[in-house]
């Protein structure tokens, strides 16, 4: 994944940056580096500038990346927390996971890595939104624009009363490249709809997270037919590995609910009932070496995602995400607060990293109630 695509959900997703801080040097302790002998491994492909990995219990440990930029670690026996530092443009974005043995051996992609860019050369015959890695472009008849080099699976959207989409798979970015598309190649999309019961309130709508291949993002901003509908992709467009989530929110006041329903391969476009799970009743943060974000709210929770971002200085602007994901929660279940850990003693830490106020901050609590369908509360005091 790239950085933080969960975040929409909570409303208050920003660019993610780095300062131009040169990486600290990594840890020259055994097995810091991916190529060592390290039995069963963590993998990540990251355009990261700094990660640390801590076992529980254990002590930091700063990993370097191989020639391709990849980072590796002995898969801990129990729960361990996972930090790296985003490169990006607007803010300093710490990432930080807490897992635990039974959450995978894998985290993919955890920065978007840039890529070099080739001319692409789109011929349709109307008007287009197309799609091709983190970018995307308006493309009138006959344009050229330019697609990162590599093979991509390519979006590509018409924007009508009743809008059609097609994917193009596997397309070769080497150079110049020649794309053509006709009506001929374009399904119509279908209406998802999240049949609710609950107090849905007042401020309510329905968003996308959808990404087709490994790494094109299709941004599939529609009209929307109602609060608990959207415009969607045709099931039989999608393959394995595609991710498609309608996702819905209501808030009122910072406090506020959620719902997501997986829309992706093999999945069906009957409306899919779920109930509400209420809304936090109070919530508040603190900073420090350790900020912690308390809250007020029902029910038991398996999925905690939660963000505080500092205020903008000269040195930048630095956010902090933590996602705990249930192997981590199975031993440190949820007590009505969410503590960040103490990444800042982690060797060739920058104090700039540090959150030192907040201006901004969310909290997210989720479960899931069946198969392809989860629900949660949240609350939300956006960045100023």
């Amino acid at each position: 994944m790239h950085c933080l695509r969960g975040l929409a959900l909570l409303a208050v997703l920003v660019a993610a940056a780095c300062s131009d801080t040169p990486a600290p040097a990594a840890d020259a302790s055994p097995g810091a580096g991916p190529d060592a002998d390290l039995g069963p491994q963590i993998t990540l492909d990251a355009a990261a500038r700094y990660v640390a990995v801590m076992p529980e219990g254990g002590a930091w440990q700063v990993l370097a990346p191989d020639a391709a930029g990849r980072y590796a670690f002995a898969r801990p026996e129990g729960p361990y927390t996972l930090v790296y530092v985003c490169p990006s443009n607007l803010t300093t974005d710490i990432e930080m996971i807490q897992a635990g043995p039974a959450d995978g051996d894998a985290w993919g992609d955890v920065c978007a890595i840039t890529a070099p860019m080739a001319p692409l050369d789109i011929t349709t015959g109307f008007t287009a939104s197309v799609f091709v890695g983190r970018s995307s472009w308006t493309v009138p008849n006959t344009g050229t624009t330019s697609g990162p080099v590599g093979v991509h699976d390519i979006g590509l959207l018409v924007r009508a009363e009743t809008p059609v989409v097609s994917i193009v798979r596997d397309l070769s970015i080497d150079g110049p490249t020649q794309l053509a598309s006709s009506l001929a190649d374009y399904h119509t999309m279908f209406v998802s709809e999240i049949a609710l019961t609950g107090d849905v309130g007042a401020e309510a709508f329905s968003e996308t997270e959808m990404t087709i291949g490994h790494d094109t993002w299709m941004q599939l901003v529609l009209p929307r037919p109602a609060p608990d509908r959207l415009w969607l992709v045709p099931p039989e467009l999608l393959r394995a590995g595609d991710v498609q989530v309608h996702r819905f929110v209501s808030s009122s006041h910072g406090a506020g609910q959620w719902a997501e329903v997986d829309r992706g391969p093999g999945r069906g476009v009957a409306p899919v009932p779920v109930t509400l799970a209420g809304t936090l009743s109070s919530a508040s943060v603190s900073v420090g070496a350790r900020p912690t974000i308390t809250y007020a709210a029902p029910g038991g929770w398996t999925e905690v995602r939660a963000e505080i971002t500092g205020e903008p200085s000269a040195s930048g602007q630095p956010r902090w995400v933590l996602t705990a994901h249930p192997g981590w929660l199975a031993s440190h279940p949820l007590d009505g607060t969410v503590v960040f850990p103490d990444v800042t003693t982690a060797p060739g830490w920058d104090a700039r990293w540090t959150v030192t106020a907040a201006d901004g901050w969310a909290v997210r609590l989720g479960e899931t109630v069946s198969d392809g369908v989860r629900r949660g509360v949240q609350y939300v005091v956006p960045a100023i």
